[in-house]
């Protein structure tokens, strides 16, 4: 009577890998992320944003699920922020959505928050519930914090407070982890020069290797669709496999 099907993720597989990549600008314009080091992505490897940059690389590894995810969950705080009336006013939400832009740098803030104490830049994420809180905030997302008020600030020509990044268990919305990213404190103007000469090594790079296997240190390779053409990791994985046949053959020698 029942039988295991798979009817609709195909349905679903090409309505999301089919839609169109350009994000409504600040200024009117459409941005193609390819031409940018995106705030999103800044916090990973060098050399994978590099290859993320061109679209004929194929990908795979892993799937749009935990982006539509995220954008389910944001959908629903923008729903519940705009059915308030409080002593913020939500800005650059949903439907309003924008994508700033300046040097070599882009970046999709969740939002700004305005009220008479000063703006701050918001930015939501979703959490498998099996997450260790202890180990929030994810570097990654602070520097897509940063990055973001640096290309708001100067987009916007304004100032802003910081920015609230807030984590949101995806099993029960009300369980939520927030932390407050002070502008103000000198780490952050140092995070945004840093991000930005970053964004820059990475668009004028002629190859991959002229740039830094980030992810071998971080244990980034793990979660790149790009290991198999990237030199670095190529050839770490072929030390690996050189000294397991030494070692190999070492305890054979002994034992054998």
């Amino acid at each position: 009577m029942i039988t295991p099907t798979k009817m609709l993720y195909p349905l679903l597989d090409h309505a999301v890998t089919s839609k169109e990549t350009l994000w409504p600008t600040y200024d009117g314009k459409l941005l193609d992320r390819t031409q940018f080091v995106s705030s999103s992505s800044v916090g990973k490897c060098e050399r994978q944003i590099f290859f993320a940059n061109d679209p004929t690389l194929p990908r795979g590894k892993f799937p749009w699920g935990f982006a539509q995810r995220g954008h389910g969950h944001e959908a629903w705080i923008v729903e519940q922020l705009r059915s308030l009336s409080c002593e913020y006013t939500f800005m650059f939400v949903g439907d309003q959505q924008r994508s700033f832009y300046a040097g070599n740098q882009s970046g999709t803030p969740d939002g700004l928050a305005r009220s008479s104490s000063g703006d701050f830049v918001l930015e939501f994420k979703s959490i498998d519930p099996r997450t260790r809180l202890s180990n929030l905030p994810k570097p990654e997302h602070v520097m897509q914090c940063v990055q973001n008020m640096d290309l708001m600030e100067q987009c916007l020509d304004t100032d802003v407070t910081g920015a609230l990044l807030a984590y949101s268990n995806a099993s029960d919305f009300s369980t939520t982890t927030e932390f407050w990213v002070e502008r103000t404190d000198p780490e952050c103007e140092i995070m945004m020069d840093k991000l930005a000469a970053k964004a820059d090594r990475i668009m004028s790079a002629k190859t991959a290797d002229d740039l830094e296997p980030e992810g071998i240190y971080t244990g980034g390779c793990k979660q790149c669709d790009f290991g198999s053409i990237c030199s670095a990791t190529v050839k770490r994985k072929e030390s690996e496999k050189n000294r397991h046949e030494q070692l190999s053959k070492a305890s054979s020698n002994i034992f054998g």
